[in-house]
């Protein structure tokens, strides 16, 4: 039996946004048909050991609490890629498909056959992969005047304790492996912890921290972690994206042909019940829009109306979810999310990035919901005008508004089921028989 091993940067149930939904969808769907998975991912851990692993049935975690990537390196992070190579070891995998690099290392080799799949523009955006600028104006790509202080923004340099450690830990391994100095720390007492945590640059060499007035990230270090990631990319031997937006863009910053094979959803409803209100589901972060969505719905029925549910967890932004003004329901369960589909008079998606290929559009459509959404990115590969939904430019509210007020016209929408994921998985297992 042929053994995949799926590189991530994070998966279910420890991390549920959309790529992780979707690869964890995939790998289920591949094992129904016959094909052996070992999961690599990083995940967060601020009370374990940076480095350390988390190993579970099928499923290897490694520990990576840095919350801002060094770019001294071009973005490499060498203990990850040792971790990396170690599983390989372990495992043994025929095939691997990596799904995305972040947390990782922005050079990845590997001696087996690879294909990769794109979820964003993680290869050429290091500001989050979403191509939007800091006051969540569209980004048209790398940029000598923008691309430093936008990284800067969007990744704020993390507390000393942790620059400090991050470049112990980086300069002598393997030396010192990272969970040694790790298990050092913690024995530290309170106040040496403090004393180190907040030593001036002259305590420790730069190399090892970068100083206060040193943090604005240079074009230079951008570029060459933008040129790390194009390699590693470009060496996979097979590449594809769920949208041909997201694949056209890629081969145009040179990370090699792209083909396309769609996200898919797993169920379709027979539950339909369009009486309900309308619906946002998404993280509870500015570029989601859920201020512009709730704006909207204030516009069209003010204190009356169908009623706008709000799910999303407000941990991912809490300043901007205590901002929004509306009752929030908090993170759901994707039981949750689907029985809320399956009632709501249309699902509203408010983003103001350019979205790939948003999985909750094709949850609606599963369900039967109509989708009202940007007309950016590849969402109109997603939603065909008056089938499946309505599109309006992003950002305008009052575009938003109208649509939403035409209640009779979202019942008599005919909305379509996307493909399965049967379907998808039967497209990649083409390919993976191709590679090996």
């Amino acid at each position: 039996m042929p053994i995949v091993l799926h590189l991530i940067h994070g998966f279910p149930p420890r991390e549920t946004a959309g790529t992780e939904r979707a690869t964890a969808r995939l790998v289920t769907a591949l094992g129904q048909r016959g094909w052996s998975s070992h999961v690599l991912t990083a995940t967060r851990a601020p009370g374990q050991a940076q480095y350390s692993r988390i190993d579970e049935q099928s499923i290897t975690r490694v520990v990576n609490n840095w919350t801002r990537p060094d770019l001294s390196e071009g973005g490499r992070d060498r203990v990850m890629e040792q971790r990396l190579e170690e599983v390989i070891r372990e495992v043994q995998p025929d095939l691997v498909h990596v799904h995305h690099t972040a947390f990782w290392s922005t050079h990845l080799r590997f001696d087996v056959p690879t294909i990769g799949t794109l979820h964003d523009y993680w290869g050429w955006c290091s500001a989050g992969g979403r191509l939007q600028r800091a006051d969540h104006s569209p980004c048209a790509g790398p940029s000598a005047d923008h691309c430093g202080a936008c990284f800067d923004q969007a990744v704020p340099p993390p507390p000393w304790t942790e620059r400090t450690l991050g470049g112990l830990a980086r300069s002598l391994h393997p030396m010192v492996q990272a969970d040694q100095l790790h298990r050092a720390w913690r024995k530290l007492p309170p106040k040496a912890r403090q004393w180190v945590g907040e030593a001036p640059d002259r305590l420790l060499k730069t190399r090892f921290a970068p100083s206060e007035a040193d943090q604005e990230t240079r074009w230079e270090d951008i570029q060459r972690r933008n040129d790390e990631l194009r390699q590693t990319w470009s060496r996979l031997d097979t590449r594809t994206a769920p949208s041909a937006f997201l694949a056209k863009m890629a081969e145009e910053h040179g990370l090699g042909p792209v083909r396309v094979v769609k996200n898919a959803v797993e169920w379709r409803s027979e539950q339909r019940r369009p009486s309900g209100p309308f619906v946002f589901i998404g993280t509870l972060q500015p570029h989601k829009g859920a201020h512009l969505v709730i704006q909207a719905y204030k516009n069209a029925y003010g204190d009356e109306g169908p009623g706008l549910r709000i799910l999303g967890d407000p941990a991912g932004d809490v300043s901007y979810a205590n901002g929004l003004d509306w009752p929030l329901e908090g993170h759901a369960e994707p039981a949750e999310v689907r029985m809320a589909l399956e009632s709501a008079c249309a699902l509203v998606i408010g983003s103001t990035w350019a979205e790939n290929a948003p999985l909750v559009a094709l949850e609606a459509r599963a369900a039967g919901c109509p989708v009202i959404a940007p007309n950016i990115g590849g969402i109109p590969e997603l939603v065909l005008p008056d089938r499946d939904g309505w599109l309006y430019p992003p950002g305008d509210v009052e575009a938003l508004s109208a649509l939403m007020k035409d209640r009779s016209g979202l019942a008599n929408l005919e909305v379509t089921p996307p493909a399965s994921i049967t379907e998808q998985a039967a497209q990649f297992e083409t390919l993976y028989n191709a590679l090996l």
